[in-house]
């Protein structure tokens, strides 16, 4: 089958934050569902900073992909980090972090743009996987998380 990376855009923020919430709830993090359709719908508003995708196998949604832009600073290149990658636990078995890394990277030279942190070399640990100089999109989720159990 197939894996395919469909663009998502402001119109997709309600099945986007419906996604994010059962597959967190399935990982132990619960999710508050009013602040994760506002944060969503933030992030797939601003479609300068922002960037994301809803990772599909058989037609079946098995995770997401975001990217963070950063506007380059003086005769610096522009660039984007890879800020959130996520497969079901169910799909982590078929090199979806593998398919995603050739994704990303066809895609940032398509744009010319640098792509950081795109590791996927720990196809078994996918969890929602964060990278480090992308911390807002893992305050976000840690954000959302703690919401929910105050």
């Amino acid at each position: 089958m197939a894996t395919q990376f469909r663009q998502l855009g402001p119109e997709d923020t309600e099945a986007l934050a419906r996604h994010l919430i059962v597959w967190h709830r399935q990982e132990g993090a619960i999710l508050d569902p009013a602040y994760a359709r506002r944060e969503v719908r933030r992030i797939l508003m601003d479609n300068q900073g922002w960037h994301a995708w809803l990772v599909e196998q058989g037609g079946m949604a098995i995770g997401y992909l975001m990217l963070n832009f950063r506007h380059p600073r003086a005769l610096e290149a522009p660039s984007a980090n890879l800020a959130a990658l996520y497969v079901v636990p169910g799909a982590r078995h078929l090199e979806i972090g593998r398919k995603a890394h050739r994704f990303v990277l066809e895609l940032g030279r398509w744009l010319h743009v640098r792509i950081f942190e795109c590791d996927s070399t720990r196809e078994d640990r996918h969890a929602p996987v964060f990278t480090r100089p992308a911390a807002s999109a893992r305050r976000w989720i840690d954000t959302i998380s703690q919401r929910a159990s105050a």
